[in-house]
């Protein structure tokens, strides 16, 4: 398919040249052919420049943006300022596309003008594609903004296709966050209001990392991590209590709050009191309710007593996070 939009695919690259080949392939294998590919090579130090400008010199579709050292965030803003396409999606390096990535996309679009965003189906593998046989999460109906706000992540970032239009209005990505961009960048779409079409067709391999990169960690990047992610339902509270809709949506903010004050408390980080406090106030007596319980967890570490008692009384429940769940690809 020669003709239709164009669909700039933008592919953050550290390191990692092996699985880049990989990624590209699957990227030049689209039965839909009018895409431009960029590569946003943050300052790599092994192959990718050789594997980005080897797919460049074949195919002018695939261009090769070298940047200084920035982060994954700030690749992507470089790649998305770089090309002029009316749908963008975002691609990790070591994730794979399913031929029809882009066609079914552009697709839905096409039946669906309404839709700002179109989301297909993810399945996880650790070799090949489908050798682990289960797919990222369960696509249902419903409120995707409420489970997000659960961290209930209903997509990966390399899942979505964006509508140019509606991600300019959303914003680049923020480049302040060390961690959880990608959820930040999805979260803040549907704080924004996107009309999300979702396909149930496994559009996308979403290879499987290692052990958990919280495992391990030190204290400090544990804190970092943290605060990134306050910062990011700072915000969500901030835009719900704008637009009127924070009582909407009062529970799951509020126990992400005791979550991440359980998890700031566990490291040490005093600072979060206050933070957390805000994120789970709707009013000052609550705000310095809630300070004063923060305070407490911080001062005893009675981690699971306390919020046994603020669950109870508040009637809210800590949340069950779950990356993925075992639902069988087809």
């Amino acid at each position: 398919m020669s003709d239709g939009p164009l669909v700039g695919v933008v592919v953050p690259a550290q390191n990692r040249g092996d699985l880049l080949r990989e990624c590209l392939e699957s990227i030049q294998a689209q039965t839909y052919e009018r895409f431009e590919c960029i590569v946003a090579d943050d300052a790599s130090e092994d192959d990718v420049p050789e594997v980005a400008q080897s797919f460049a010199a074949r195919d002018p579709r695939f261009r090769h943006l070298r940047l200084e050292r920035g982060g994954a965030q700030r690749a992507r803003n470089a790649g998305w300022q770089a090309t002029a396409a009316e749908f963008l999606v975002f691609q990790d390096s070591d994730d794979l596309f399913a031929p029809r990535k882009l066609e079914a996309s552009l697709a839905a679009f096409a039946a669906h003008p309404e839709a700002d965003m179109v989301v297909g189906q993810s399945a996880v593998f650790e070799a090949t594609p489908g050798d682990l046989g289960f797919l990222w999460n369960s696509f249902e109906p419903g409120d995707h903004l409420r489970r997000f706000l659960r961290r209930d992540v209903v997509w990966p970032c390399q899942g979505a296709v964006w509508r140019r239009s509606f991600l300019d209005k959303v914003g680049p990505w923020r480049e302040a966050l060390t961690s959880n961009q990608d959820f930040d960048q999805n979260l803040r779409g549907l704080l924004a209001g996107a009309n999300v079409c979702l396909l149930d067709e496994v559009l996308v391999h979403v290879r499987l990392a290692g052990p958990s990169v919280s495992r391990g960690e030190s204290p400090e990047r544990k804190r970092q991590r943290l605060r990134d992610m306050e910062a990011v339902y700072a915000y969500a509270q901030d835009v719900l209590v704008r637009d009127g809709r924070v009582r909407d949506y009062r529970r799951e903010v509020a126990s992400q709050a005791m979550f991440l004050a359980r998890e700031s408390a566990a490291v040490g980080d005093r600072a979060a009191m206050q933070t957390v406090a805000r994120l789970y106030s709707l009013d000052a007596l609550r705000a310095s309710v809630a300070a004063a319980e923060v305070g407490l967890i911080l001062r005893t570490g009675r981690f699971a007593q306390t919020f046994g008692r603020l669950n109870q009384r508040l009637g809210l429940e800590l949340p069950q996070v779950q990356w993925m769940r075992s639902h069988r690809a087809p």
